[in-house]
């Protein structure tokens, strides 16, 4: 993964900061960031860590994926306070969508991109 961003950046002109290495598998993410600690990088997690502070500096991330089910005011808040961002999954409809917004999330996930633009 970090040979073929750094093709992008070499070759074409992208900047690092386009990019964002998301995973389940958490080895990968710690991986990426000892080859090239500019690349941000999202932790993917089916519930919220615990220890939510200590969770992402062991890791390095830069930004909590989290289920749509396990999102709360307080784990936006707990993880704002913690310096990362939070991007939920999977979020298509619309309600959904306003609901994200009055949570202060900083972005979702979704297979309508058009309806989160909107």
């Amino acid at each position: 993964m970090v040979a073929l961003i750094a093709e992008y950046v070499n070759r074409r002109g992208w900047s690092l900061d386009e990019f964002l290495v998301s995973s389940f598998d958490h080895t990968q993410l710690q991986e990426v960031s000892q080859f090239c600690p500019e690349i941000r990088t999202g932790a993917l997690v089916e519930k919220p860590p615990r220890k939510l502070a200590q969770f992402a500096e062991a890791l390095g991330v830069w930004s909590l994926h989290i289920g749509k089910r396990c999102l709360t005011p307080k784990l936006v808040a707990d993880a704002h306070r913690c310096g990362l961002k939070v991007f939920v999954f999977t979020i298509n409809q619309p309600r959904e969508i306003a609901r994200m917004k009055r949570l202060g999330v900083d972005g979702v996930f979704s297979d309508f991109p058009e309806r989160v633009a909107r």
